[in-house]
């Protein structure tokens, strides 16, 4: 398995062989998993490359031997783009915001980031949350096409938490991408309790890849000619967004 990582900066064997057997094993051993790694492998730093490797290849046992090889001993380095990435952080967001606003169920139906916002019944659930609580939990579902045809299903559980009393639309979300460690910064750019709709940007890292965006939300799966309105009079245009389908999903 050892020539599946040639194109990887950094390999260390005799690190996985101490840290990480089991995980390098099962790998070797999964298609998908052995797969998924010489797809990413070819990819050298081009972030579109990597996560479409990830969404057609991924599964529990890559997500393991990530976890392991890359993530928690270091035996594994991705390659770095060649350029630093930089936010553009809007300054402009929502002075107060309690995370039970977000409690239940918010549909993405789309972005500025087609890499990101666009996948297929995008559904993000935020656990219910106690008054004043500054923390809470969100789980993400969503579907990409797999290598042999049809959808599979994905989820990502992440941890959410305001960390800033003065900025309450600050939002950090914690999580694994395919066992890569994430860290994004979310700002509540709108949020709209009676009509049901919020706009976010989000910047971040899956491990050496930076990313950024601006997302829509709903609690229904269409967003009406009302709602656009609003956002337009609120100065966000969302002409440009990519859409996401939201049609005949399977939750």
């Amino acid at each position: 398995m050892v020539d599946k990582f040639r194109c990887f900066s950094k390999v260390d064997v005799i690190c996985m062989m101490q840290n990480c057997p089991n995980e390098a094993l099962s790998c070797a051993n999964d298609w998908d998993c052995a797969t998924a790694v010489t797809c990413v492998s070819s990819c050298g730093a081009e972030q579109k490359c990597v996560v479409g490797c990830l969404n057609a290849y991924a599964n529990d046992v890559f997500d393991n031997f990530t976890k392991c090889a890359v993530t928690a001993n270091t035996c594994i380095n991705l390659n770095k783009p060649d350029l630093p990435f930089k936010c553009s952080k809007p300054g402009k967001m929502v002075t107060e915001l309690e995370l039970s606003q977000l409690d239940g169920k918010w549909y993405k139906l789309g972005g500025s980031n087609s890499l990101y916002d666009c996948y297929d019944c995008q559904l993000h659930h935020y656990a219910a949350s106690a008054p004043g609580a500054n923390t809470t939990t969100v789980q993400v579902d969503y579907l990409v096409k797999g290598v042999q045809g049809g959808l599979q299903l994905k989820t990502i559980h992440r941890q959410v938490s305001q960390p800033d009393p003065a900025n309450p639309g600050i939002l950090v979300q914690d999580y694994a991408f395919n066992g890569l460690a994430s860290l994004a910064e979310w700002r509540v750019l709108y949020i709209c309790d009676t009509c049901h709709i919020a706009l976010m940007y989000y910047c971040g890292d899956i491990d050496v890849y930076g990313f950024q965006g601006m997302a829509l939300f709903s609690r229904q799966p269409k967003i009406s000619k009302f709602e656009r309105r609003v956002l337009w009079l609120w100065g966000y245009d969302i002409s440009n967004f990519c859409h996401a389908r939201t049609k005949h999903c399977p939750y």
